[in-house]
C-alpha cells in the first residue's frame, strides 16, 4: 500500500522546523549537564508528596511510585523551561549544581 503525502504550506513548515530545532536546542541544553536531585517522599493526608529541594520543585501521587514520576516530570519540565527561557545556567547555579 502505497503512503500518499500532502504537502504542508510554507508557514506550517517553518512553524514544524521552529518546535523540532527548538526541542533539540533543549535537549542539547540539558543532556550537557549531569543532573542528579535528592527526592524526599513524605504522605500528606492520603496522598504522597515528593520534594525536590535542590530545585525547590514538588509532585504528588496516590502512590510513592506515581509521586516520584510526577516530580521526576515536573523537574524536566522545569528544567527545560529554563532552557527555553536561556535561563538554564543560572538556574543550576543557583540550585548548587556546577
Amino acid at each position: 500500500m502505497a503512503v500518499k503525502y500532502r504537502k504542508l504550506p510554507l508557514d506550517v513548515r517553518l512553524w514544524l522546523v521552529t518546535i523540532r530545532e527548538a526541542k533539540r536546542r533543549i535537549e542539547e541544553a540539558i543532556s550537557m549537564h549531569d543532573i542528579s536531585f535528592t527526592v524526599h517522599i513524605f504522605k500528606e493526608g492520603e496522598m504522597y508528596v515528593a520534594y525536590v529541594p535542590e530545585l525547590d520543585l514538588s509532585s504528588c501521587g496516590a502512590t510513592d511510585d506515581e509521586a516520584r514520576k510526577n516530580v521526576r516530570d515536573a523537574v524536566q519540565g522545569f528544567l527545560e523551561t529554563s532552557a527555553d527561557m536561556g535561563t538554564l545556567n543560572e538556574v543550576l547555579e543557583q540550585a548548587g549544581y556546577s
